[in-house]
């Protein structure tokens, strides 16, 4: 004897095979017999029916036709039946009974008429499911209540379970998703091209959002994210906004400058104070903080783009770069102690003006974009990732990184101008409102890192800075003297990352002659 879930196996496929010939056969014959219904109760309409030889002017025919099957496999037609005249009921007048006569014989062909349109219907729908008929009929007859079969003279039961596993089967055979075809490679290949010629196109000028609409003199205030582009996501972040003033903007800032313009200065790195210097070659002036109701909304829209509060903005500082002129690579932020209390945080750059040639703002610690087309840039361009100066566009880059450290790669340059003359307006903004009482308020978080000892430490504090920018590689002379550490010339501790301020090499070295 067989085991038993061998015995229950075959006994499930013989009972599917038993119970699809059952359905069709059970199908066929209640197919055949609605047909022989149909035709029946349309030969008994044209022909007459009920009692009184014909009496077809007693029954009302509905136009609704009914089901006659579980599977809907024919419709027949429903009678409705009057109630009977009175015995012995005669007609009054001979022209009432040959009225009569007529409307009775019109009625008649009417119906013969329909009788012979329901055949014709009939005909035409059994056509059409034939078709499903016995797959209908095979799918609901296994999924009717399990029966009791024998095998080798032991009774099993077979539960509808599996019929009914056996028809989703069916049913997901027959009905694909779309999802499941696979489109063609080709197609694949094509998206990747046209994805690729979009982002090699080059740099369409924009209009900018805020400018009045031609129907209404009220200028928008919503920023649009479709305008704006990453150039660097790290060291240091910088986003472009393409179109951020309007060209009546853009000469607004131009007029106010006209006729104030003096010899650009830079921050002296040990006393803060203004100092001139021959890597900054430009000319420039300043405009005050909300100094109309122009540079008003200009100021308000950047705080909206940075969140950076406006008081925490300097004025803006207008800069004009005529051919030859540049500004070399320079930080933002403060190295005297006064201004690292309340440093730099962010800068957002206007383009006032179109450059025909050079000009660029570089980012000379970054590497240059694998894709570029080195001849848009000029030789200092290329030296880094960059942006053209385009007039309307806004250049925003963080000189600190999220935690509040200061961020080397935020070291930048304006490359000098070859042809045509360069305009820019820079707002420089702080940690901390200008002139609070709590400005000096900074809580830094420190990135972890080597932690120096008497054997490997750096000479000065910005040696780390410099080793992320490449100076170990750069300057080798310099750096593998004054910051071995930074340089990883030699191996000390390791701190992990805390608001403590890492201790310097002249604590690490008095801490270590305190222990002996």
């Amino acid at each position: 004897m067989l085991p038993m879930h061998q015995m229950m196996s075959s006994s499930s496929s013989s009972f599917r095979e038993r119970g699809g010939r059952r359905g069709r056969q059970r199908s066929t014959a209640m197919t055949t017999i609605g047909r022989v219904i149909a035709l029946g109760t349309c030969a008994w309409l044209v022909f007459g029916g009920g009692s009184g030889g014909g009496g077809s002017s007693d029954v009302v025919r509905s136009s609704a036709p009914v089901s006659m099957s579980r599977n809907n496999d024919a419709p027949r037609t429903s009678a409705v039946r009057k109630p009977r005249r009175p015995q012995g009921y005669e007609s009054n007048t001979d022209a009432t009974a040959s009225a009569t006569m007529s409307t009775t014989t019109e009625e008649e062909e009417a119906r013969a008429e329909e009788a012979s349109r329901v055949i014709e219907r009939l005909r035409a729908e059994q056509a059409s499911e034939e078709a499903t008929t016995t797959s209908k009929g095979a799918i609901d007859d296994d999924m009717d209540a399990g029966e009791e079969i024998e095998v080798d003279g032991e009774e099993v039961v077979v539960i509808e379970d599996v019929a009914r596993e056996d028809a989703s089967e069916l049913s997901r055979e027959e009905v694909k998703s779309p999802r499941d075809v696979s489109a063609p490679k080709d197609e694949d290949e094509t998206l990747r091209r046209e994805l690729e010629e979009i982002e090699s196109a080059p740099h369409v000028a924009l209009e900018s959002p805020f400018a009045a609409s031609s129907s209404s003199s009220v200028k928008t205030t919503a920023l649009d994210p479709t305008r704006i582009r990453t150039i660097s996501l790290n060291q240091p972040r910088a986003f472009l906004y393409e179109g951020f003033l309007t060209d009546d903007e853009c000469d607004h800032i131009l007029e106010l400058s006209r006729g104030r313009l003096r010899k650009s200065g830079v921050v002296d790195a040990a006393t803060g104070g203004s100092t001139v210097s021959d890597i900054r070659t430009s000319t420039g002036t300043f405009i005050n903080r909300g100094q109309d109701d122009v540079i008003m909304e200009i100021e308000k829209r950047i705080e909206r783009w940075s969140h950076v509060p406006r008081v925490n903005g300097e004025p803006l500082q207008v800069l004009r770069y005529e051919p030859g002129q540049e500004y070399r690579s320079h930080f933002d932020y403060f190295f005297h102690e006064g201004g690292k209390k309340n440093n730099r945080i962010a800068t957002v750059l206007l383009y006032l003006s179109d450059v025909e040639e050079g000009g660029e703002t570089v980012f000379p610690n970054t590497d240059a974009p694998a894709n570029r087309n080195v001849s848009e840039y000029s030789a200092c361009g290329a030296g880094g990732r960059a942006v053209k100066a385009r007039k309307g566009d806004a250049l925003l880059f963080w000189s600190m990184k999220p935690g509040g450290e200061l961020d080397s790669g935020s070291s930048h340059a304006g490359c000098p101008v070859i042809k045509g003359e360069k305009w820019t307006a820079t707002k420089w903004m702080h940690v901390n409102a200008l002139g609070s009482k709590r400005e000096d308020a900074h809580k830094i978080f420190y990135d972890g890192g080597p932690l120096e000892n008497a054997n490997c430490k750096d000479t000065r504090e910005e040696c780390r800075g410099w080793s992320e920018s490449g100076e170990c590689t750069k300057n080798p002379a310099f750096m593998h003297k004054e910051c071995r550490m930074s340089c990883r010339l030699c191996q000390g501790g390791w701190r992990d990352g805390s608001y403590e301020k890492p201790p310097s090499a002249s604590m690490v070295a008095n801490s270590d002659e305190t222990s002996q």
